[in-house]
């Protein structure tokens, strides 16, 4: 007799049988006999290496870097429903079915956000237990810490991605996210009894500070916080029950997580040319208005049709902002002589992907209809780079000065910025 446990598990072993066939087609005995074997030796060896002499470059890292990767981690949290097509023939018609299926699948999110979580703790034990002089207990709350924060917001993002579309439903993310961050930096670094508003997180006092602190006190707080985002999750679940009418919208979203390995293997294998000219009305740049009025030349032409292609593209646009989100969080974050190198480098990789963007609009059918000069290619790739990386570039110089030399840092570092951009789109553009 079919019952819904047997279906979720019948489900759950279909899926692993495919990730498994799709690994198959990608990795062979050679590979990993020679490749993925000999990697998982050196990691283990690395791994013990790290529990007898810890590497001294990590005593250079400010906790609050390793805090903004855990958060990374916790960021990419999602949740399954195995929900399938053919559901809308049965299960859809009968609820107390469908309900179980979904609710087995939250379950097994958790069990598996639970796993991931314990992973990552493991890895990180000897840099929290001996670089960071954490206690057995605190490393256990922080992973507790990192599991609620986890699931907790991928039960957000599954509720945004249903209530919103479109902008948005980008907009609350990004600002669901910033909440999201310090939330989760004020329980990570609380956890050691230090407050994370007396500036010492991204300071070298901040070990000697935490080592010299109890933090019972701070654990029974972190301890109840966790209560309360596990009673969360459980309010969530129920509330995701009772949800009408997101029958397709976790069909789609179910097919995304079953190929999300599949995509993987088969990014920058397959490749599907996007037009330059859009049919829906873009955020910026409404207008076919000409950028460059007064000289109207060749190369002008060509550098406002990648800018204005590039700023009429939601995906660039977010992976632009996202960019200059990661810079100004780890040009704030690390040490003073860390700042400058990484606010340089940050100008070379800005410059980099923006040429690679060049190169897809140079090789564009609509722009390879008109005969360009060489100099015109060049001038208009240095120009086109240039004036799309400035605004970035900018807010992220600023960010720069500001945290070494506050509000005189930013006001200087903002000539500063334009000229290292200048720079930078000239030197990438050069060949």
């Amino acid at each position: 007799m079919v019952t819904v446990q047997k279906l979720f598990y019948k489900r759950l072993a279909d899926h692993y049988k495919y990730q498994y066939s799709v690994l198959r087609t990608a990795v062979d005995w050679t590979i990993a006999l020679y490749i993925i074997v000999p990697f998982f030796i050196f990691i283990g060896y690395q791994y013990v290496s790290w529990w007898l002499h810890p590497p001294g470059w990590i005593t250079y890292v400010p906790y609050a870097i390793l805090c903004f990767l855990l958060f990374l981690f916790a960021a990419t949290g999602t949740i399954r429903l195995f929900v399938e097509e053919g559901d809308q023939l049965f299960l859809i018609q009968r609820p107390k079915w469908m309900h179980g299926v979904m609710r087995l699948g939250m379950m097994y999110s958790l069990v598996v956000h639970f796993v991931l979580c314990l992973l990552v703790m493991l890895i990180l034990a000897p840099i929290l237990l001996m670089v960071y002089k954490l206690s057995v207990l605190q490393t256990a709350l922080l992973g507790l810490w990192l599991w609620v924060m986890r699931s907790f917001g991928a039960w957000v993002k599954d509720l945004l991605s249903i209530r919103f579309m479109g902008w948005k439903y980008w907009l609350i993310l990004c600002g669901w996210f910033l909440a999201f961050y310090l939330f989760f930096l004020f329980g990570a670094v609380r956890l050691l009894g230090v407050s994370p508003f007396a500036g010492m997180a991204l300071s070298g006092r901040f070990r000697e500070a935490a080592a010299g602190s109890s933090g019972h006190g701070s654990a029974l707080l972190l301890g109840a916080l966790i209560v309360l985002l596990g009673i969360g999750i459980y309010v969530l679940s129920k509330r995701r029950l009772l949800y009408k009418g997101t029958f397709f919208h976790d069909v789609e979203h179910e097919q995304k997580q079953r190929l999300r390995l599949t995509a993987l293997l088969l990014r920058g294998i397959l490749r599907t040319e996007t037009p330059l000219l859009r049919h829906k009305t873009p955020l910026l740049f409404r207008n076919s208005k000409p950028l460059f009025k007064k000289r109207r030349t060749s190369a002008n032409v060509l550098a406002e049709v990648c800018i204005k292609s590039f700023f009429r593209r939601f995906t660039q646009v977010k992976m632009y902002a996202q960019l200059v989100a990661v810079g100004i969080a780890a040009i704030t974050l690390l040490s003073l002589w860390l700042k400058v190198a990484i606010w340089a480098a940050f100008a070379l990789l800005f410059a980099d992907w923006l040429k690679s963007y060049w190169r897809e609009v140079e090789a564009a059918a609509f722009v390879r209809m008109f005969a360009w000069k060489d100099w015109d290619r060049r001038m208009a790739a240095s120009k086109a780079v240039f004036l799309i990386m400035l605004p970035g570039f900018l807010i992220l110089s600023a960010a720069a000065g500001f945290s070494m030399m506050a509000w005189p840092g930013a006001v200087a570092a903002i000539p500063v910025g334009c000229l290292v951009a200048y720079a930078a789109a000239n030197l990438m553009t050069a060949w």
